[in-house]
Formats: structure tokens, C-alpha cells, sequence
């Protein structure tokens, strides 16, 4: 296997075949049948393969393969045939290519190991077709062109280098020889230019399928203006239109510059809505691109077969868009329907079209290349495909490096999805999604079918009439006028801004017959007619009177035995009167259904509960009945009333205050509360009583409230009796079974803790982490000196703190104490009775233990010597220069106090840097004079004819050779110079350009034959 250098000299096989071992051959065809014509002299232009020139000076260098066979090309432009030759396959021939390594190294001029080339001088910049002759025997229908190059070398350059990016062709061909074999996969990488000057890679991640066809366009499988939301789906047999251009390596930045993601421009979004039930957009873009334009008819979740979305190019500046009021299905949106409206607008739309790739087991990978921007999200809708094994992705796929892509498919010769089909993927670089929301579908109201609603009405309840159709298509919700007239035509009420339905009290209005009629309006088209009826007269009503009951009292309170009393009234006389009744609690007894005027029952509560009983009364004067009201009666039971009071503590923490509350309240709303204490009467007129107590204080509530049925309506709490506790802080210590404790025994930490109360808890930490909860002691096996804390939280009553905290750090000994120390190169440290300069260990002996220790080991170790060479001194000329004062591990400390490992330079000086390790360190310096300027560019200049930086140009000395191009921000060169003064005067085309960033590439030549290139923004001044 040959994998190829990072570095590119070459175009054409390196990219296509990035491994040798893998196929990538050009397919190169005059077409026929279902296949497409490609990089040959029958094809059309956009089927052609190009090589673009962009300066006299360039050559372009060319070498093929196909199998062993001659092949035979010429080169055009614009038609005109250039250049023409055969080449023969044969070790010393020119232009033949034997082994992919040469392709990979490109023309010998670049490599030695590179081939012999076939040389063209073009004279005029431009896109050149390279277009292959296919011949009779032995190539009859088609060239499979196994390995190429063709590259583009400035030959005025003193140093050599392929200028990458300018092989390129709308629609290309490639054959894979196999669909089912892994190591028959295609793993080339291609760069598409969308025509906003979006620029991605189309990595085909080792996809298979004998020989295909690619192409990229902005609108899927059919031109423009073929509808966006069929046209992306992936249909059977060959669907290709060329648009986009197509590259084997990242386009040349300077012929083809990167192109910015723009925005809709502020609040420029306007709808207009017509009365045929069509729409008019408007707004405005930066920048070319794309609009898709999504309008949901069906408001159900997702996109419906109804919902439409239309795609539209747009162009800097205001745009304007057009619906017809049709859906997707070609139907009408009925008038009055609302629809939701979604504009989405896309930067580098970009779809790719296959056609007859068999298999596609690990799918795309997807990347943005230039401008850089988010990651790049995947779509793709096989709908058609759906019995081929085609999926649906319309939220977006991202691809999981290295090699999880997205659109995967699986089939063989003729069968699966990509056998004989085209499967398209789509993708773009930014985009931004307007939610402009819902809107009516717009026309003048239709005119009322008819009115439901009774003819001959009571007046209570108040009758409700309604529009038929409801709505009225072409209504607002609030869009309709209804006329109520007596027969004269007198109008009685003119309701405008009303809803569909309408409620009328006629007793606001004379007796006597009416008409009512209807009619529909909006704010954009006007009123439609009234109706219903021939000439919209509206209905006829006769109204009847309807009785009304006006008591005023509807709550009653009784105790248990008393009898009820409600008198019933209404405002019509002879109204009779009907009632059901409805008790809360089966507690009741005594209510029951009836007519009788007033109400008389007598009814008992056996419960220990307030319940109620609720009549619903019926007015009734023939024909009518009259809105139903309910009387509620609470009866209370007949009961002893329990009153308790609780305290919020008792004992009561000394100097603190106390609430007492009667619990749960009793008496109702009005009752009345009075507080003693000792006796004396104390507190508000309130459910609560808070103060501060002393020791023996004996405290009652006194209730009194008109709502107990109890004797005297009172009743007196319990006594409570308080006692005060004295405040007292919460202490801990805690203490080791043993100090110190021997290496390898474990140790019991005890704690001790002092106003704890009852229950206290504890939280033990070793070493900063919890270790154990609640307990009072606490067992480990400790290493030396560690930190041991012990947290108690007192649940005593009365106190001033309630944590308290103790530390305790554990002394670990052992017969062998172990000492590790790391010392700077150079240092010296007592040990194994001397005083040591090399790294070992050493062991003392000690007389007698000391508190289990008898030996000391002592580990010695040193830094390595640390090493910084920031250069001899010297000037600093031309360009920044960067100290690298790099070392592993190591701090850095810089004369101005950075402390990054590297340095930039830009002013003569001395610069000195510490580095540390540890605590070793070692210092450098460095002096760099001042270097005298032989070439400087400006950043920017005011050509406002005052005589001072009117014109842009270097400042330069001993310079033999010089050019200047400036481009605006879109790319256009806008002035070329070869001389240095008098430089570029801020003009475009003749006329003052605007103050902005320009783009300058400047080629210059010293007296020594130092050749140099210079690109750079200047910001032209006004």
C-alpha cells in the first residue's frame, strides 16, 4: 500500500486514489444509453474537463495511463482547438505515467521520482478543456483513464510549486470496478464550489459502485425552475444537470475566493395578503443565496402531503416572492384557513446527484472547508426509493469521525438503492430560519347561509343565535355585524367586532316581533353581504317573556332541629316555583323536592360536621322557564365545642419568645379570641398570641362566636404550662487510641462532645473526604499526617451554636522512616552520615527506636539540568521573530511577566527568560539591534487629494522588480501596477472607490535575487 504525503504536487490520481491500493479511474465516456457523456470532444461543455490558467507565466504539465493504451487529447479554449496530442504508453515516453507514485509526485520539474510530462504555454488566462479522443480499436466506447495528472506551475517563480486547486470539471465520471469488494472502495475527497463562493468537501468514504456519474447543483435532480421539494428527492434512472463546479483539490484562494455567509438584513420582512387568497414576500439579503420558503396549510405536527415549500434564488437586495394560494396537492387553501409560514434562507446550498452507485455501506463525511464555520448537517429523502431500501433524513445528520458518515446503502447490480437510480444528499454551509408565524388566507366574507336559533324564544335564559357556516369563511374571529329590527325596519342594535354567535337580552328592547341578520368583514378586504334571505332581511323572532326569581339572600345558617325559611320571588306575577334538593353529608335529614312558596323543612344534623343542603328553584309562567337559582342552608350539629392551644416550643430557650395558637381554629369568621396568662388578661383579639414567657407562666384561650350551636356560644382551652431552658454553646474533641500509631496498626478516633443533646450526629472526613457518618467514633489505617475532622450537629434545645468541629492529625511511625527529596543539579544533602552529591539511597541507623522508627532511608533524587538556548545575538529584520525557550515540564517567566514557553518578537531589545522546574530554574538572553527597513507596507490611506497619503504603494529599497494587484471584498481585481510609485490612487474603474478593507498580492524583487511574495488588506480612508 502506498500512502501519499500531506503536502500536494500534483492534481489528478494523488487525490482520487489517495491509497494505491484502492480503485479511483476516470471514467471517460462519449455516453450513450443511460450513462452521461464525460472529458471528451463529443461532450457538452458542462460535461467537459477544465484546467484553469490565471496568468502568462504558467504552464500546464500533464502525464495519463488508460491501461496501456495511447491516448489521444487536445486542448481548447472557447472553442478553439490549441493544443493536440498522442500519448504512447512506453518507459521513456513523454507523457506517459507508469506507477502511481509518479502521478503522486508530480512532473520532474517538481520531483525526480515524478514522470516526464507533456508540456503546454498557454498565452491568455483561462479555463482550458482538456477533451479526450476516444478511437476505434481498442478503445470503442469509453477510456478508463487509470492513472493522471495535470498541473499548473508559475514557471517566473524562482522556486517551483504546483498551484493546487484549478482541475476542475461540472460533471464527472469515475469507475470502481467492483460494487461488493471492500478493497474495490472509492476513497477520494472532491471540493464543491457553490455559487455564493461556498466551498466543501465531499469526503466518499469508501463508497462502491462500478462506474458513476457526479454531479453538484443548488436544486437536486432538475434545473431551476423544477419545484425545490420534489426535485431534491432521489428518483429512478439518470436525473443530472450540471451547475457547480468540482474540484480534486481546495479551489486556488486567489481565482477563487471565499465567499461570506449572509443574513436577512434587519427587520426587512414584509407579507402582504391578497383578497384571491394569493401572498406577496419582501425582504432583503447581503448576499446571494437561496430561500426556502415553507407554508403549512395542515397545522398538525410535521410536515403534512398538504404543506408546501418553495424555493426561490435570491440576490443582494430586496427580494419578492410570490405564492399562488395553492398546496402541495395543487388545491386552494380555503379562504379564511390559516396557515403557518416558515422562510428559511441558505447559504452554499449544495446537493449531490449519483447515479448507478451500488453500495454506500459507511456514508458521507461532509466538511466545511472555507469559510470556516458551524459543522456541516446532512439531508437526504429517498421517499420514491422507499421499496429500494431508501431512507428519510430531514432533521439533519452529522457525521462521527473517521468514518461513520451519513446516507449509508446497501445493494448490488441491478438491485438496492443506487442500482440504476440517482440518490441525492443535500447540505449547506449556514443558514437563517424565520418563523414569520400564522396568517389567514384572506377574501371577502362569503355571505350567510343561515341563523340558528330559537324563532319564538323565552327571554331567560338569553337565547343564542349563530351564523350558518360557522365561521363564515372570510371572517376574522371578530369580523362580524349583527342588525336586530323590529318589522318597520327600525334598527334596535347594530353589534360591530362580534363573534359568530351572539346572545340578546329582548327585554332591553320593545315588545313585539324582530329580524335578525348577519354579515361578515375583515381589515384587508372589507364587508360582504348580509344575510340570510333573498335580499338578506335577516330571520324573524317573536320573543316570550320569561319569569326571573330576585331574592336577594341566598346563604342561610341553622343550627340541627331548626326549620328553614326562604320566601321565593319573582318579578312576574303568578310565576310558580319548582325545587330539587341536595344534601352534602347523609348526616341530613329532613329536606326533600317539592313547590311549595316559602320553603318550610325542618332538618336535623346527626353529624359532628357543618354540612348543607342546596335547593335549586325553577321559576315557571307558561310557556317559560326562568334561569335557575340555588339557596344553600348550613346546619350545624348540636356539639360540645373542643378548643386546644398548642405552643410553638416548651420548654422555651431562655430570653426567646413563644406563639401560642388555638389548633386547629374553631368559631368561624367572627369569632372572637381572649388570651390570659397567670390570669391576666393578655395578647389581641386574635387565633395566635406570641410574647416572651417567664418560668411558670400558665396560659388560656377564651372563645367566644354567634356561629356555635352550643350553649352561651363560648368555650375555654386547655392550661398550658411553660418552663425556660438556658442557652449553652455545642463542643467536640476528638482523640487517637494510640500516639503515635506504629506503621501497619489501625487507630480509633474518639469524639467527646460536650451540650450534644439526646441524639447528636457526627460526619467524619479524612483527607478532605467523607469517611463516615453518625457514629461517634471513627476506625482507619492511617499513613502519616492525616488530617482526621469530626463534624457534631447538637440537637440540644437551647443553644448558641449548634456545630461544632475538631481536627486532629494522625503520627504514623514505622522501623523504617522513609524521606524522598528531588534536589537541583549541583546541590548537596546530609544523609548516610555525609553530605551526598549523587542521586542513591542512604540509610542511618539509629541508636536506640524513637517512637517505632530505627532506620532512616533516604532517597535521593535530582532534576535533570535544565536547558534553554534562546540564540546568539543578532538584528531583528523584516519579520517577528519567535524565542523558544521550550522545556518538558517546565515554568517560564519572561522579562515582561508572560509565561507561555515561546516568545513573539517584534521590537529590538533584550529579552531574558527564567524556567523553572520545580524549584530549580536557569536563566538566558538574548539582544536583538535594530535592522534598517528595506521594504515596509502601509495598513491604510486617506486619498482625499490633501497631499498627504493620497496613494497607497511599499516603501522600498534596492528592489529590481515589482507587481501590485488590489481586489475588493468580492474577489474583482480593481488596479494592477508594476512600478512602485506613484502606487494606487483609491480609484475603481475611474471613480472614487468607497472607504473599505481591499485585498493587495505584491511581487517583489531585491538586488540579491531574493524573490518575494506579499498578500495583505489596506483600509482605504475617507
Amino acid at each position: 500500500m502506498l500512502l501519499l504525503p500531506l503536502s500536494l504536487f500534483a492534481e489528478g490520481t494523488k487525490q482520487l486514489k489517495p491509497d494505491s491500493t484502492y480503485p479511483g479511474d476516470l471514467w471517460i465516456t462519449n455516453g450513450g444509453g443511460d450513462r452521461r457523456c464525460f472529458a471528451t470532444d463529443q461532450c457538452d461543455p458542462d460535461q467537459k474537463l477544465f484546467i484553469h490558467i490565471a496568468s502568462p507565466g504558467e504552464k500546464i504539465f500533464m502525464g495519463f495511463n488508460a491501461f496501456g493504451d495511447p491516448v489521444t487529447f487536445k486542448l481548447t479554449l472557447n472553442g478553439t482547438t490549441v493544443f493536440y496530442k498522442t500519448v504512447y504508453y512506453g518507459t521513456y515516453s513523454k507523457g506517459c505515467i507508469l506507477y502511481h507514485s509518479q502521478a503522486a509526485a508530480g512532473p520532474l520539474i517538481l520531483d525526480p521520482s515524478g514522470y516526464d510530462p507533456v508540456t503546454f504555454v498557454p498565452t491568455v488566462p483561462g479555463d482550458y478543456s482538456i477533451e479526450f479522443i476516444i478511437q476505434s480499436p481498442p478503445q470503442s466506447q469509453q477510456i478508463a483513464m487509470q492513472i493522471f495528472d495535470i498541473t499548473v506551475i508559475d514557471t517566473t517563480q524562482s522556486t517551483l510549486v504546483a498551484i493546487d486547486g484549478r482541475l476542475w470539471s461540472k460533471n464527472w465520471g469515475f469507475n470502481t470496478y467492483n460494487n461488493t469488494n471492500p478493497g474495490q472502495a472509492f476513497l477520494a475527497t472532491q471540493y464543491i464550489l457553490t455559487s455564493d463562493s461556498i466551498i466543501t468537501a465531499l469526503n466518499y468514504n469508501h463508497m462502491r459502485g462500478w462506474n458513476f456519474d457526479v454531479t453538484s447543483t443548488r436544486n437536486g435532480c432538475f434545473p431551476w425552475p423544477s419545484r425545490w421539494d420534489s426535485s431534491c428527492m432521489s428518483r429512478h434512472g439518470n436525473h443530472h444537470y450540471a451547475e457547480y463546479k468540482i474540484f480534486v483539490s481546495n479551489p486556488d484562494t486567489l481565482e477563487y475566493p471565499t465567499g461570506t455567509l449572509g443574513n436577512i438584513l434587519g427587520d426587512t420582512v414584509g407579507i402582504t395578503r391578497n383578497c384571491d387568497g394569493t401572498f406577496q414576500f419582501s425582504f432583503a439579503v447581503n448576499k446571494r443565496g437561496d430561500v426556502n420558503l415553507t407554508i403549512e396549510s395542515n397545522l398538525s405536527p410535521g410536515i403534512q402531503p398538504e404543506d408546501l415549500t418553495i424555493k426561490h434564488s435570491v440576490l443582494p437586495g430586496i427580494n419578492t416572492l410570490h405564492w399562488d394560494g395553492l398546496n402541495a396537492l395543487g388545491e386552494p387553501v380555503p379562504c379564511g384557513d390559516s396557515v403557518a409560514i416558515t422562510m428559511n434562507y441558505i447559504n452554499g446550498l449544495t446537493n449531490i446527484a449519483l447515479y448507478d452507485v451500488e453500495t454506500h455501506p459507511q456514508g458521507f463525511i461532509i466538511d466545511l472547508v472555507r469559510p470556516s464555520g458551524l459543522p456541516i448537517a446532512t439531508y437526504w429523502n429517498d421517499t420514491l426509493l422507499a421499496n429500494d431500501g431508501g431512507s428519510t433524513q430531514l432533521d439533519g445528520c452529522y457525521a462521527i469521525l473517521p468514518d461513520s458518515g451519513c446516507h449509508k446503502w446497501t445493494g448490488g447490480v441491478g438491485f438496492g438503492l443506487g442500482s440504476q437510480n440517482t440518490v441525492n444528499t443535500w447540505w449547506y454551509a449556514a443558514s437563517s430560519l424565520l418563523d414569520l408565524g400564522r396568517f389567514r388566507v384572506e377574501c371577502v366574507p362569503l355571505v350567510p347561509e343561515g341563523i340558528t336559533g330559537p324563532a319564538t324564544p323565552c327571554t331567560r335564559p338569553i337565547p343564542v343565535y349563530t351564523v350558518d357556516p360557522n365561521p363564515l369563511p372570510g371572517c376574522e374571529s371578530a369580523g362580524y355585524e349583527w342588525v336586530l329590527t323590529d318589522l318597520s325596519g327600525s334598527v334596535l342594535f347594530d353589534s360591530v367586532d362580534a363573534g359568530p354567535s351572539i346572545g340578546i337580552d329582548f327585554l332591553a328592547y320593545p315588545a313585539g316581533p324582530k329580524r335578525l341578520k348577519i354579515r361578515g368583514w375583515n381589515n384587508l378586504c372589507g364587508e360582504g353581504s348580509f344575510g340570510p334571505g333573498s335580499n338578506g332581511e335577516g330571520i324573524r323572532i317573536d320573543p316570550v317573556l320569561s319569569p326571573m326569581i330576585i331574592n336577594n339572600e341566598r346563604l342561610f345558617s341553622i343550627c340541627s332541629g331548626d326549620t328553614t325559611n326562604i320566601l321565593l320571588q319573582s318579578d312576574i306575577a303568578g310565576t310558580t316555583f319548582s325545587y330539587s334538593v341536595q344534601a352534602s353529608s347523609s348526616n341530613l335529614t329532613g329536606q326533600t323536592p317539592g313547590t311549595q312558596n316559602p320553603v318550610r323543612q325542618q332538618i336535623f344534623n346527626i353529624g359532628t360536621t357543618i354540612d348543607s343542603v342546596v335547593y335549586s328553584v325553577v321559576p315557571f309562567v307558561a310557556p317559560c322557564y326562568g334561569d335557575t337559582v340555588r339557596f344553600v342552608v348550613s346546619v350545624s350539629p348540636l356539639d360540645t365545642l373542643v378548643c386546644l392551644i398548642q405552643a410553638s416550643s416548651n420548654p422555651v430557650c431562655e430570653g426567646s419568645t413563644v406563639t401560642l395558637r388555638v389548633d386547629p381554629p374553631v368559631g368561624g369568621p367572627a369569632a372572637h379570641f381572649a388570651w390570659r396568662v397567670n390570669g391576666a388578661t393578655a395578647g389581641s383579639d386574635s387565633v395566635e398570641y406570641t410574647y416572651t414567657p417567664m418560668e411558670g407562666d400558665t396560659v388560656q384561650c377564651f372563645i367566644t362566636s354567634e356561629e356555635f350551636c352550643t350553649p352561651n356560644h363560648q368555650a375555654v382551652s386547655n392550661s398550658l404550662l411553660l418552663h425556660l431552658q438556658p442557652k449553652v454553646p455545642a463542643g467536640i474533641e476528638i482523640t487517637p487510641s494510640a500516639i503515635p500509631v506504629c506503621e501497619g496498626d489501625s487507630v480509633i478516633i474518639s469524639a467527646n462532645a460536650m451540650n450534644g443533646g439526646l441524639l447528636p450526629t457526627y460526619r467524619w472526613w479524612l483527607n478532605g473526604i467523607i469517611a463516615g457518618s453518625y457514629d461517634s467514633t471513627f476506625s482507619c489505617l492511617p499513613d502519616h499526617n492525616d488530617q482526621v475532622i469530626c463534624q457534631m450537629i447538637s440537637n440540644h434545645g437551647c443553644l448558641i451554636d449548634s456545630i461544632a468541629t475538631d481536627t486532629l492529625y494522625v503520627m504514623v511511625a514505622g522501623p523504617v522512616r522513609h524521606i524522598d527529596t528531588v534536589l537541583c543539579s549541583g546541590s548537596l544533602y546530609f544523609a548516610g552520615g555525609n553530605w551526598q552529591s549523587s542521586a542513591g539511597l542512604y540509610y542511618d541507623t539509629l541508636p536506640e527506636p524513637v517512637a517505632c522508627i530505627s532506620v532512616i532511608e533516604t532517597n535521593i533524587q535530582y532534576q535533570p539540568e535544565i536547558m534553554v538556548n534562546l540564540g546568539e545575538d543578532k538584528p531583528l529584520c523584516n519579520e517577528p521573530l519567535i524565542l523558544n525557550a521550550f522545556f518538558p515540564g517546565a515554568a517560564y517567566l519572561w522579562q515582561d511577566g508572560s509565561s507561555d514557553s515561546i516568545y513573539l518578537v517584534t521590537e529590538p531589545g533584550v529579552y531574558y527568560v527564567h524556567v523553572y522546574v520545580d524549584e530549580c530554574s536557569r536563566t538566558d538572553s538574548i539582544v536583538l539591534d535594530e535592522c534598517p527597513i528595506k521594504f515596509w507596507i502601509p495598513t491604510a490611506f486617506t486619498p482625499n487629494g490633501d497631499g498627504l497619503n493620497d496613494t497607497f504603494h511599499p516603501v522600498g529599497t534596492e528592489i529590481t522588480g515589482y507587481s501590485m494587484k488590489i481586489f475588493n471584498r468580492w474577489g474583482e481585481m480593481i488596479f494592477e501596477t508594476r512600478t512602485i510609485e506613484p502606487g494606487w490612487d483609491g480609484t475603481c474603474h475611474g471613480e472614487p472607490c468607497k472607504a473599505d478593507t481591499y485585498v493587495y498580492l505584491i511581487h517583489y524583487k531585491t538586488a540579491s535575487g531574493e524573490y518575494s511574495q506579499v498578500k495583505g488588506n489596506i483600509s482605504l480612508i475617507r
